[in-house]
């Protein structure tokens, strides 16, 4: 074996030392059998083909890639405007390349391009990275837009974000923010849920240790926030949470008659119907018209519940009796009468008992009670209730007056729509 191995290395050696010069390997710099030239040897490459031809989308997929990559270095160069630019670009060339839009959208919210942002981020989708203050960011921007529903869908992504066992000021804004846009979305049950815990960290020192600057911060204009809360306690019908958010809304003094109000509304609802005058009793003592007409229709509902046996006042509450509620009870209109004759200066009063007694066909009476609506400072819808009621008694030459005053007024011809659409329908006219 160990003769063969010998022998086997002679031969080899022998063949290296004795082969023909044409079939050695050409050495550096040496150029190889048949090739006399550089020029040659270029001419003898052949190029490489794809297997397949680069259809339209693979050319949209490479420019894609080219702008993206661009953008890229022109962020790391700190031209924001630019990269922003090619990063869009670039997405229109790949439409389906998320991780591009995930790019996008921080860069345009660094730029203060809001709208953008929040365009962008709907597309993301689940993209986008789990960054706390980047999805507030979009969710705020979100409902900038009037976007509720991706706003809340990405405040709630925020929520799982935040990985404290603590609420903490962020958590507190996002309670609110979101109670605020259910309640928009008429999501009453899921938005008094959130108030609830916003309301519950504000007001409990003990679950959120905040300096008191930080607190008045959060609640913004305070009368406000607590009276968004207390009508959405209110429409989830948690009684207790609303009468309290109400309080708080209207804690000064000079307040009380809206809280009385509040507080009828919250006994009505409940079907506590005397303590629900009790407290538009009280309402009406105070000689306020903050509230506008509400107390006064609120004053309607009682009177047209308290007559009613149990079954019915379900089915006036889910609107079978709308058309009783057209007609004014005259136990309604006595105590309108006996209201304004305690409040003769009170305009929203007069001007709604007017009304009142327009649509209990007590026309003169109700020209008598709204003549004193006529003044210089009567607005455009003082000056239409004039002429609604010219038209009823048939006097053109007030009519007219009424309309052109009530258009000077307001400096918009929608003042008179509703009076001109009777007017088009009056036979005696």
């Amino acid at each position: 074996m160990r003769r063969t191995l010998v022998l086997l290395g002679f031969a080899t050696l022998s063949t290296a030392l004795f082969a023909p010069v044409g079939l050695a390997a050409p050495g550096p710099g040496q150029l190889s059998p048949g090739i006399r030239s550089d020029t040659d040897a270029v001419d003898m490459l052949e190029p490489l083909r794809p297997k397949a031809e680069r259809t339209e989308e693979d050319q949209d997929r490479l420019t894609s890639a080219t702008l993206y990559a661009y953008g890229r270095v022109l962020l790391q160069r700190g031209e924001d405007q630019l990269a922003l630019r090619n990063l869009q670009r670039a997405w229109r060339y790949n439409p389906e390349a998320t991780a591009i839009v995930a790019d996008i959208v921080p860069l345009a919210l660094k730029l203060n391009r809001r709208p953008e942002a929040a365009r962008y981020a709907l597309l993301a989708g689940d993209a986008l990275p789990e960054d706390n203050r980047l999805l507030m960011g979009l969710a705020a921007a979100a409902s900038d837009n009037g976007n509720w529903t991706e706003a809340l869908r990405l405040y709630e992504r925020a929520l799982k974000a935040d990985s404290k066992e603590q609420p903490g000021v962020a958590t507190v804004l996002i309670w609110l923010e979101t109670g605020r846009l259910y309640f928009l979305n008429e999501q009453y049950d899921e938005s008094a849920r959130a108030f609830a815990k916003a309301r519950e960290a504000i007001e409990d020192t003990d679950k959120l240790v905040l300096p008191e600057q930080v607190r008045k911060r959060l609640l913004g204009d305070a009368e406000r926030t607590y009276l968004v809360m207390g009508e959405s306690f209110l429409k989830a019908k948690r009684w207790e949470d609303a009468e309290s958010a109400y309080s708080k809304a209207f804690a000064e003094d000079d307040k009380r008659p809206l809280l009385e109000m509040q507080l009828a509304r919250i006994a009505e609802q409940r079907g506590q119907l005397d303590d629900a005058r009790k407290h538009l009793e009280a309402y009406f003592a105070s000689k306020s018209t903050d509230a506008g007409t509400d107390p006064y229709e609120l004053l309607a509902d009682i009177m047209n519940r308290a007559d009613k046996t149990p079954s019915q006042d379900n089915d006036s509450s889910n609107g079978a009796d709308k058309d009783t509620a057209k007609s004014p009870r005259p136990e309604f209109l006595a105590k309108l009468r006996e209201l304004l004759t305690a409040q003769p200066e009170n305009p929203t009063l007069r001007r709604y008992l007017a009304e009142q007694l327009l649509a209990a066909d007590h026309t003169d009476e109700a020209a008598d009670i709204a003549k004193p609506l006529q003044g210089e400072d009567a607005s455009a819808v003082d000056w239409r209730l004039q002429a609604t009621l010219a038209l009823h008694q048939g006097n053109v030459a007030e009519l007219l007056t009424a309309m052109t005053k009530a258009v000077a007024a307001s400096s918009d011809l929608q003042a008179i729509e509703a009076v001109t659409d009777e007017l088009l329908q009056h036979d005696a006219l």
